[in-house]
């Protein structure tokens, strides 16, 4: 990655995971594994950390694929963070650590683990969702990914009123 964009990545994985600190790192999507450190937050808190992670980098990465279709000389660094599809999976990865991690915390709160399930589950799809279909046109593309959010970003609200 050039410098810029690392001092981006770094800045908002800093922001992200409330660490202070940024390693160089060869694997494109490795800023995901900092959410899986202990940063002295909570499990749900590192939970929902690395969902918001997720979402944005692999949002980040299909928008710089589709950046990169448009033009015909794309560097090495371009095509490794333009990978959506093991960004998709890495962080759905991530999810499910964190997801159980989570759960495992809360099992005596059986509403809050009630919502932080389907908090996870629209989470996943939502990731799942930023490719596009085969014959989806754009417009459609548009609506479905914003009503994935909404229903993420409502199913969050119910999340954070059952925290203690």
């Amino acid at each position: 990655m050039n410098s810029a964009r690392h001092l981006a990545a770094c800045t908002l994985l800093a922001m992200a995971t409330s660490a202070a600190y940024c390693t160089e790192k060869p694997d494109t999507f490795s800023a995901q594994k900092a959410v899986l450190l202990k940063t002295g937050t909570d499990p749900v808190t590192r939970y929902l950390q690395s969902v918001a992670l997720g979402h944005m980098m692999c949002s980040m990465s299909i928008n710089k694929a589709r950046d990169n279709a448009a033009y015909k000389k794309a560097s090495k660094d371009d095509i490794a963070f333009a990978n959506y599809r093991q960004c998709i999976d890495e962080h759905s990865a991530s999810f499910k650590t964190n997801y159980t991690l989570a759960t495992k915390a809360t099992a005596n709160n059986q509403a809050l683990s009630k919502e932080l399930k389907e908090h996870y589950i629209l989470a996943v799809d939502q990731l799942q969702g930023i490719v596009p279909g085969d014959d989806e046109r754009v417009i459609d593309y548009e609506r479905r990914t914003e009503a994935q959010k909404r229903a993420t970003a409502k199913q969050l609200i119910r999340v954070k009123a059952e925290l203690p």
